[in-house]
């Protein structure tokens, strides 16, 4: 049985065009699945650089609140602010509050700008709590009070915001 040169260039025709249909699909797949990798490995990075941003924050919260929980003591007790507990949880709030510029920064650079205001915004309700004791003048229950509510209102402001993001 001998093929006629058409057989033969029509197999080869049939042969070329499947290999390269073949060769078509599998690029594409390919393709599909790396986009599909990427932008999900993409967003995990995200929602983990919001969570380490998160824990940061409330690292920086859990210090502050014990900041506040001496200051108010000290509407009674003035020599608490001499104590050395004290000048460590006050310098411990000053060695953390660079977390939170990091974290505004860390915003930014995810193009969230609103909620990077937003941590600006609660780092100078904070610089503010931190400078009470400054003034001795300032240190009063009801000054306390309402800083600790403007802070608390901030962060739960904040805390909205990421978790809108976040979901």
């Amino acid at each position: 049985m001998e093929k006629s040169v058409v057989e033969i260039i029509d197999t080869t025709i049939k042969i070329g065009l499947g290999s390269f249909i073949g060769l078509l699909g599998t690029y594409l797949m390919a393709k599909l699945n790396h986009t599909h990798e990427y932008k999900k490995d993409k967003s995990k990075r995200f929602l983990d650089s919001l969570e380490v941003m998160t824990l940061d924050i409330e690292d920086y919260t859990h210090i502050l609140s014990k900041y506040l929980i001496y200051l108010s003591s000290s509407v009674d007790n003035r020599a608490l602010l001499e104590s050395d507990k004290f000048k460590e949880i006050e310098n411990e709030c000053f060695n953390k509050s660079k977390n939170l510029i990091i974290v505004e920064s860390k915003l930014k650079l995810m193009n969230l700008a609103p909620q990077a205001k937003l941590v600006f915004e609660f780092s100078k309700v904070l610089d503010e709590i931190l400078s009470i004791h400054l003034n001795s003048d300032n240190i009063t229950k009801k000054n306390i009070e309402n800083k600790q509510k403007i802070f608390w209102d901030k962060r739960v402001e904040l805390f909205d915001s990421l978790i809108a993001i976040y979901s």
